[in-house]
């Protein structure tokens, strides 16, 4: 038995076949993609690990490709940093990319060409993060021999009502095919799917009565980005109040992504939304009447919740929520590292301590391992990977953490004022408000 994902191919005759064993962390399912074809996926904290990172969680996906055969393949997400592999039927990583594309999407090969394929046969694509989790997008696109694609515009801004448009594709070379696809149910090509030569892709986009929303369309690894206003509350510029449906004192709100997100506050207020806030529901923690003030999801099965002398986890998206109870403290803030493992601040006797938590839920067991203590409260931590993180309280304290959080390194002299939060992006760079 093995913890981690492996595989290896047997060669018979010249013929390759794969034999794929998933590992204690998940399935290891691979997804079959289609040429031309856009995918959505959500890399979670407990998918199976990555064949060349084990540490990594994964999705995989296949394809049949033949030698020469041209292919682009895309992995776009707003949410998190994206790494590809291309592994060839031999089971060998012939091609690798982390930020191909602007910002931080991962694309074969990078810039805007297409990778020609060495050999034919079954190839796998395996989509990770270099960092956090969350949802994306995974397109394989295809095109000509000698041929160059460029798309116009590059990115579309449409009217929260929705309705026809369109962008040009070029292409420099003869016999140019190309084929459009999309990645968004709210958008349906009308026209122009595929085509040879220079030509237009028309497409519609539905109504949109929620938030702002992004979606696109992929034409031979040409990316165009569609962004549609919303009826709600949306992001250009401006702040618009939406109603949580309840009265109770709000403390913390954590979004997973553009529609799924959750808040907690007084009086085990508890509420989720799966359409970016348009609606709230209520969840029950269960245990006696108390103030929740942290709430954290992985993906949309794991999350924690922290509050007056408790913490609560949960690996089924919210349908039972099995906890620990103390005699004392308040769990300001819980920052989940794993489906096990939490890292939390908060106040007890008047002063602040950090703390680190363990829930196994499959042995049906828990503890909270005291850290450092401190003379004021402290009221948030942020950790920018598994090992490295941060925290802040009253009277001005900042401490670096390392090491898990097992080792800390208080910054002075920045501020004698209260800190309410922390964001940091490494060990280097973070900000506190």
């Amino acid at each position: 038995a093995t913890t981690s994902a492996r595989q290896t191919v047997l060669t018979v005759a010249g013929q390759s076949f794969t034999i794929l064993q998933g590992g204690a962390n998940g399935s290891c399912a691979v997804t079959p993609i289609a040429l031309n074809q856009a995918i959505n996926g959500t890399i979670a904290a407990n998918d199976c690990g990555s064949l060349r990172n084990p540490t990594s969680p994964t999705d995989r996906y296949s394809f049949t490709g033949t030698a020469g055969q041209r292919v682009a393949i895309r992995a776009d997400s707003s949410i998190f940093d994206t790494f590809l592999y291309l592994i060839d039927p031999t089971g060998a990583v012939v091609a690798a990319n982390d930020d191909g594309d602007f910002r931080t999407n991962a694309r074969i090969p990078a810039g805007t060409d297409l990778f020609t394929l060495p050999s034919s046969g079954t190839y796998q694509i395996e989509v990770l993060p270099t960092n956090g989790s969350g949802a994306y997008t995974l397109s394989l696109s295809s095109g000509s021999a000698n041929c160059s694609y460029a798309v116009s515009p590059t990115e579309l801004n449409l009217a929260a009502a929705g309705g026809n448009n369109s962008f040009n594709v070029t292409v420099t070379g003869s016999g140019c095919d190309w084929a459009a696809a999309t990645n968004a149910s709210w958008i349906t090509i009308t026209s122009g799917a595929t085509g040879s030569g220079n030509g237009t892709v028309n497409f519609s986009a539905a109504a949109n009565p929620g938030i702002a929303r992004s979606g696109g369309i992929v034409v031979a690894g040409q990316l165009v980005t569609i962004n549609q206003a919303g009826t709600g509350a949306t992001a250009t510029g401006r702040w618009a109040t939406q109603s949580s449906g309840t009265t109770n004192q709000l403390n913390q709100v954590f979004f997973l992504d553009d529609n799924q997100g959750w808040l907690v506050g007084a009086n085990s207020t508890a509420r989720a939304t799966s359409n970016g806030g348009t609606a709230w529901n209520s969840f029950t923690v269960g245990g006696t009447l108390q103030n929740y003030h942290s709430v954290r999801f992985l993906d949309l099965s794991n999350g924690w919740v922290g509050g007056d002398r408790m913490t609560a986890i949960t690996n089924n998206g919210g349908s039972s929520w099995p906890r620990l109870d103390f005699a004392t403290g308040t769990r300001n803030r819980l920052f989940p590292v794993s489906t096990t493992n939490a890292f939390g601040v908060g106040e007890l006797s008047g002063g602040g301590f950090h703390a680190n938590t363990l829930i196994i839920l499959a042995l049906g067991f828990g503890g909270e391992a005291p850290a450092l203590s401190t003379l004021s409260n402290l009221r948030d931590v942020y950790f920018a990977n598994p090992g490295n993180g941060w925290s802040v309280g009253d009277k001005g304290q900042v401490f670096r953490l390392t090491k898990s959080g097992n080792t800390f390194d208080e910054q002075t002299g920045a501020t004698a004022q209260n800190l309410f939060g922390v964001f940091a992006l490494d060990l280097c760079t973070a900000w506190a408000v």
